[in-house]
């Protein structure tokens, strides 16, 4: 018994010393997401829909904003939460869809429901592109 969980040891020591080969099924997209790595571009989608994407070197990340009536401290994920864009309010959540879903982090608190609504998409776009703090907040929030 010693012998073979020696074996076994070995053996995955050696696969993963090789963390370079890798096993890609189809329809499958690697990519290295860089907390620290600003993006080149953002923009809201839909602003109906209050969806928005931010592009970096080698994939790009999408996801949704909502506004509603729940505050929370910026930079901090909610994982209990339920909103979707047609929700009203002045405080303002970010979600990112793809590559990886993650749960709502919240990003800032506008001074009326319209503005919150006008402006939530594009803030979320602009803080995943440029903002490396939340960011990190969003891509350790992947559920």
């Amino acid at each position: 018994m010693k012998k073979t969980l020696v074996g076994l040891i070995c053996a995955c020591s050696v696969f993963a010393a090789d963390a370079q080969t890798m096993c890609k099924h189809k329809n499958t997209y690697i990519a290295s997401i860089s907390k620290s790595t600003n993006g080149t571009s953002s923009t809201v989608t839909n602003a109906a829909n209050k969806t928005w994407s931010a592009t970096f070197p080698n994939y790009t990340i999408t996801g949704n904003a909502a506004c509603n009536e729940i505050s929370g401290t910026a930079n901090t994920v909610n994982t209990a939460l339920y909103t979707t864009a047609g929700d009203q309010g002045t405080y303002c959540w970010c979600q990112m869809q793809t590559p990886l879903s993650s749960y709502w982090v919240f990003l800032d608190t506008y001074g009326t429901d319209s503005a919150c609504a006008s402006g939530c998409a594009g803030a979320c776009a602009t803080a995943i592109q440029s903002n490396a703090t939340y960011r990190t907040a969003i891509l350790n929030s992947i559920w």
